[in-house]
C-alpha cells in the first residue's frame, strides 16, 4: 500500500510547488510500477474545483487557478490513467480544510490559535469565505477503511473527504476566540485571495453510500481538543 501525503502549499515558490506535487507524485509512482502496487491512495485537495459552485462533486470538471492546484489536478489525472491503462488500484481523496493537533503552525486554525492564546492582535480576512473542517481522526479513518477495503469500486475513484457542513470563516474565528476565553482577530485587514473561491465544501454523498463513512468529530469537540493540544504545548 501506498499513501501519497504531500505538504508545500507556497503559492509563491511555484516551481517547488509543481515539482512536490506533481512531479514527486509521479517519480514516486513510476518508481513503483515494478513493485506490485496492492493500492494507491492519493491525498488530493478541495482547491481542485476551483471556481466550480458548492456543494461540489467528484463527477465536476477541475477548474485549477494556482500552480498548487493544477499539480494536483495533473497527479490525479495521471492516476486515473494509470488505473484505466495498467489495472492499479488508485483512489484519490479530495481533502478539505482538516486540522487537529499538530498541525502546522502556518496553517489557518494553529495561526489562529496562537494569536488567542497570547492575546495578540492579528489581522485577517473580511471572513466571508465559507470552508469545510474536517478533523484529522476523520480523514485518518477514511484513510485505514480504503486500505481494508476490497471494494472494486473504490478503483480509480475520486472521493471527497469532509463534514458537509460548512462554516464562515469568520464564525470559525469566533468560535476558537470564545473557547480560549482571549484574542483580538482585526477582519479585513487582509484582502482576499485573487481568483478565491468565497464558497468551497463539499457533497460527501459519493462516500458515504460507497464505504459506508462518515466524520463523527463535530466542530466543538474538534476545536476543544485542538486547542487543548497546543496550550499544552506552551
Amino acid at each position: 500500500f501506498v499513501i501519497n501525503f504531500e505538504g508545500n502549499i507556497n503559492h509563491h515558490e511555484k516551481k517547488k510547488t509543481y515539482e512536490t506535487h506533481y512531479v514527486g507524485l509521479k517519480n514516486l509512482v513510476d518508481s513503483l510500477l515494478n513493485q506490485n502496487i496492492k493500492k494507491f491512495i492519493q491525498i488530493g485537495s478541495s482547491d481542485e474545483y476551483g471556481s466550480n459552485i458548492s456543494p461540489l462533486r467528484e463527477d465536476m470538471r477541475e477548474y485549477p487557478f494556482s500552480t498548487y492546484s493544477f499539480s494536483k489536478t495533473a497527479s490525479t489525472h495521471y492516476l486515473q490513467m494509470l488505473h484505466k491503462t495498467l489495472g492499479i488500484k488508485t483512489t484519490v481523496l479530495r481533502v478539505f480544510l482538516a486540522y487537529g493537533p499538530g498541525q502546522d503552525n502556518k496553517r489557518f486554525i494553529p495561526q489562529i490559535v496562537d494569536g488567542c492564546l497570547k492575546n495578540k492582535k492579528f489581522p485577517t480576512s473580511e471572513g466571508k469565505q465559507l470552508r469545510d473542517f474536517i478533523y484529522i481522526d476523520d480523514l485518518c479513518k477514511a484513510v485505514e477503511l480504503i486500505i481494508n477495503s476490497n471494494n472494486s469500486k473504490l478503483d480509480g475513484e475520486i472521493f471527497n473527504i469532509g463534514t458537509g457542513k460548512p462554516v464562515e470563516i469568520r464564525q470559525m474565528i469566533k468560535k476558537i476566540v470564545k473557547i480560549i476565553g482571549k484574542g483580538q482577530p482585526m477582519f479585513g485587514e487582509i484582502k482576499y485571495r485573487s481568483g478565491e473561491n468565497m464558497s468551497l465544501y463539499p457533497s460527501i454523498r459519493k462516500i458515504k453510500k460507497i464505504l459506508n463513512w462518515s466524520p463523527k468529530t463535530t466542530l466543538a469537540e474538534g476545536l476543544k481538543k485542538t486547542i487543548s493540544y497546543y496550550q499544552s504545548e506552551i
